[in-house]
């Protein structure tokens, strides 16, 4: 029996494969929503361990694609060496040193806060990240990053 795979976190609570409309409605997901639907994950679990790990966790949270490519290529520019659960963690870290800082429930800013601490990503990359998402609000990524107009909200 062939069963498709899915994301580890599968926030949306419908045991689905990643279909094609979901990763349309990825694709135009605000960071207002991205974190959001982070602090839903978060606050499932009653510890304070961080739950956001991998690329598939960032993407079960509504990271849409082309935000998670441009990860990647700064952690190649500024850690080459960097793990994913290290690229995840700069970039959620870099998030609450933003003013979107405070979409983020108290549970999830200390998740990131503990998870940094412990595991202590290149400074040099947390900065670059930090750089590069430092014009985010709550309705759009960076003009690096827009969202994409694909006409659905005209």
């Amino acid at each position: 029996m062939f069963c498709p795979k899915k994301h580890k976190l599968d926030i949306w609570d419908t045991g689905a494969p990643d279909s094609e409309l979901r990763y349309k409605e990825r694709q135009q997901t605000t960071p207002e929503s991205f974190i959001n639907r982070c602090n839903r994950l978060q606050e499932q679990w009653p510890q304070t361990a961080l739950k956001i790990k991998s690329f598939d966790d960032l993407l079960a949270c509504g990271l849409p694609d082309r935000i998670l490519e441009g990860l990647k290529s700064i952690a190649g520019k500024h850690d080459p060496e960097a793990t994913e659960e290290l690229i995840v963690l700069a970039f959620l870290y870099a998030l609450t040193r933003l003013d979107i800082s405070e979409r983020f429930s108290f549970n999830t800013r200390q998740a990131i806060r503990k998870a940094k601490k412990a595991l202590c990503p290149n400074e040099q990359l947390v900065m670059a990240m930090i750089e590069a998402f430092a014009g985010v609000s709550k309705d759009d990524w960076v003009p690096g990053y827009p969202l994409e107009n694909d006409g659905s909200h005209e």
